[in-house]
């Protein structure tokens, strides 16, 4: 994969491509080890454009646990990451007019905001899936130390909104 190539070498059975249902984009979910360290594997997770031929950089992470969720129309996804040491990272993309808005999303504050009489000092939230309701709202659901939540975002023409249960 050319696009990771530039930070680490990655070998083909440590990438993860998922593409969108109109197979117009992907998220590549790359694994490898830094040049400069080779004994430490990273992820690159990007979004592939197939129609503008870019990448986009959305995170560096270590291999655990990443997961994609597209919508039916190829114009939403959604993209999460736990890595080992972290709470869950959250990344929101919608594609309007040939372009991409990607938005990273603080997990952890988000779960605070909605619990703040379950947080602990050192809080471990996670996603444990994804499924669209609607093209425009996706209902995320997990834990947080133990309690379940449910979350459901709701896309509109400029930002999101989240909605608890």
């Amino acid at each position: 994969m050319v696009f990771f190539a530039v930070a680490v070498h990655a070998a083909a059975n440590d990438t993860q491509t998922v593409s969108s249902p109109d197979g117009k984009a992907d998220i590549v979910i790359a694994d490898g080890c830094l040049k400069t360290a080779p004994d430490r594997v990273v992820r690159g997770i990007y979004l592939v454009d197939h129609a503008a031929f870019k990448s986009i950089l959305l995170g560096m992470s270590i291999p655990r646990y990443s997961r994609v969720c597209w919508n039916h129309q190829s114009n939403r996804v959604v993209i999460w990451d736990a890595p080992d040491n972290a709470n869950t990272r959250l990344w929101l993309a919608t594609r309007k007019a040939g372009q991409w808005l990607v938005t990273s999303v603080d997990f952890g504050s988000m779960l605070e905001r909605a619990h703040p009489t379950t947080r602990t000092d050192n809080p471990r939230g996670y996603i444990d899936k994804a499924k669209w309701q609607r093209e425009d709202c996706v209902t995320l659901s997990g834990a947080e130390d133990g309690t379940p939540w449910k979350a459901f975002i709701n896309f509109t023409e400029a930002n999101y909104t989240i909605d608890w249960k």
